[in-house]
């Protein structure tokens, strides 16, 4: 389906950066103090603008389809089981990705969905992925001060580090939010799940 794909290529779009910026550091390190020519320095500068576009179109796919499933998902949970309490009305699957309340809004959302019934999928999992995806997404932003050639702070290695810590946190959130995913796709995918004659969106893309 269409949400595990674009999960699984927005997290090896980031481990793909994570080898090129080690292979850059590599290359800085000698420019600096082993005398690599400032031409053979920028030929690893060049795949950074291939890398960003596509990290980019990857990232802004991944959204669309994943708000679109949340949003599918969310109101199939209502139709199954009407008498689960959600705190936030269906608007939230996409509003709540907003920045400030993207911290905590879709990690409730998806709390109520799983909460409407979905089996082998607890809680302590949704916590998980949400735990660390946020730290995740907070060391990426640290890292672009790294990054910045125009900023004090400008340093490869340590951005190698943090981009690394980074790239870890997301695999992991990757694998709890697939999990997730095939978990409530699974249980909204079964006929047995819904009563006769109920009318329901398909879980999937």
């Amino acid at each position: 389906m269409a949400v595990s794909v674009l999960i699984c290529l927005s997290t090896l779009s980031v481990v793909v950066t994570l080898g090129w910026l080690w292979k850059f550091n590599s290359a800085y390190e000698d420019y600096l103090h082993s005398g690599l020519p400032f031409a053979e320095l920028q030929s690893y500068v060049r795949p950074a603008v291939t890398l960003s576009a596509v990290d980019g179109s990857v990232l802004i796919a991944t959204a669309v389809v994943t708000i679109v499933w949340l949003w599918r998902v969310r109101v199939n949970a209502e139709a199954i089981n009407p008498h689960t309490r959600h705190r936030w009305g269906r608007g939230a699957t996409v509003w709540g990705w907003l920045p400030v309340v993207n911290f905590w809004v879709p990690r409730r959302v998806v709390l109520d969905v799983v909460g409407a019934g979905v089996p082998g999928v607890s809680a302590s999992v949704v916590n998980w992925w949400w735990g660390t995806w946020v730290a995740s997404l907070v060391l990426e932003r640290m890292t672009r001060v790294y990054t910045d050639p125009e900023s004090k702070f400008f340093d490869v290695g340590k951005a190698v580090l943090w981009t690394g810590i980074g790239a870890a946190l997301m695999v992991v959130a990757a694998v709890f939010f697939l999990r997730i995913v095939r978990g409530i796709t699974a249980w909204q995918s079964s006929a047995s799940t819904y009563r006769p004659g109920e009318e329901v969106l398909p879980p999937f893309l």
